[in-house]
């Protein structure tokens, strides 16, 4: 029988990534600790509002379905290496939130180990770190702030809990509040993930000009 991880993949997709998408699905299926469960969230692309907060709503109505002590999120357009899990596990013993960096050094590359509370909240509001999939989230924590963030104003998400505009990207807008709210971060430099679309057309891209927050 083959042991699964307490963990549960989230994969929002938008139509036109079925290629994609069967790739991102293979990279799961091949883990090294394959996870419990892997959703993915089938929606339409956002016409009518930011696809950041189209995203963040699906992988939300996803995480209320969840099980198992962590959620990992993985975009439709990226893929996780082979030892990914098993990689992120081992390191998540005292953390509420583990990420590594992608296998071409284009994002996930700072590293947090260390740092205070106060260091880590002047951070993140201020500083684009780049597309965060493969991020291991303890569920408890990331249901405790309500999820993904999902409240859009003036081109920036915001945040109950945060007194400051937080970026206009679901995954680092997320990662800021619950450095706020004091979660335990660990990074590790193995890489965990492979970034796939490069281009503005990535899943949670914001589709309209960015307003300065005022």
């Amino acid at each position: 029988m083959t042991t699964t991880a307490d963990v549960t993949v989230i994969t929002p997709t938008i139509p036109g990534r079925e290629q994609d998408l069967a790739r991102c699905l293979q990279s799961v299926y091949w883990q090294t600790v394959p996870p419990a469960a892997h959703l993915v969230v089938a929606q339409q692309k956002a016409t009518d509002g930011p696809r950041p907060v189209a995203v963040a709503q699906g992988q939300n109505q996803a995480l209320s379905t969840v099980r198992t002590t962590w959620v990992l999120r993985l975009a439709d357009d990226d893929w996780l290496t082979p030892q990914a899990i098993e990689k992120l596990l081992e390191a998540a013993d005292q953390a509420d939130v583990v990420y590594g960096p992608d296998r071409d050094g284009v994002a996930g590359m700072t590293d947090v180990n260390g740092w205070d509370a106060e260091r880590l909240t002047g951070f993140y509001p201020e500083h684009d770190v780049g597309p965060q999939s493969g991020d291991l989230y303890r569920t408890k924590a990331l249901r405790s702030i309500g999820g993904w963030c999902t409240e859009w104003v003036n081109g920036h998400f915001h945040h109950p809990m945060v007194p400051v505009c937080l970026l206009p990207y679901e995954d680092s807008a997320t990662r800021c509040v619950l450095a706020y709210c004091g979660f335990r971060f660990r990074y590790i430099s193995y890489p965990t993930w492979v970034m796939g679309q490069t281009t503005p057309d990535r899943i949670s891209n914001v589709p309209v000009p960015l307003t300065p927050c005022g």
